[in-house]
């Protein structure tokens, strides 16, 4: 099922830093799956593959059946090749801690430490790609997540660095 088809916008440039990386360290537990969300473009290239899987919560697309993604099933990714970059990204994240955004690395990944070693080098390239226009999806989506998931809010993470030291807007 090919679920995203974006060309070479700057989404797509995003997800060929993925290209190259292998996550064999996965071990299948899909806790990794719980309220992943799309940025517009993502949506909007693929409304009518959801077909009422796309919950909105103040402006944000989240994919939903109840509480987990529904591209989960048996704990494997039914959509694996195509996931949104959210997904792409787990357990590497952006948050808001302390009136300033970070990079973060969500610990309820039980491979985290593992994967946080092909994921953070990979800060500086997303963050050149990344726009203001994305980064305020992102903001949303962190409004959002502080209030409803739980890792966030029970600060299952560890900061990695200050967001924002490759990006040329401002916030």
């Amino acid at each position: 099922m090919e679920l995203l088809v974006l060309g070479k916008s700057r989404v797509r440039r995003e997800y060929g830093l993925f290209e190259a990386i292998e996550f064999t360290e996965c071990n299948g537990c899909s806790l990794c799956c719980h309220m992943p969300w799309l940025l517009t473009e993502e949506y909007n290239s693929n409304k009518d593959k959801f077909k009422g899987g796309i919950k909105q919560i103040d402006s944000v697309s989240f994919i939903m059946d109840q509480t987990r993604c529904k591209y989960a099933v048996n704990d494997r990714c039914e959509v694996y090749q195509d996931r949104p970059l959210d997904c792409r990204l787990f357990p590497l994240d952006i948050i808001e801690d302390g009136g300033k955004y970070w990079w973060c690395i969500f610990t309820t990944c039980p491979q985290n430490i593992a994967i946080r070693k092909k994921l953070i080098p990979l800060i500086p390239k997303i963050e050149e790609i990344l726009t203001a226009e994305m980064f305020e999806q992102y903001r949303g989506q962190i409004e959002v997540s502080k209030e409803v998931y739980l890792p966030y809010k029970n600060k299952q993470y560890e900061l990695v660095r200050l967001f924002g030291e490759n990006v040329n807007f401002s916030f």
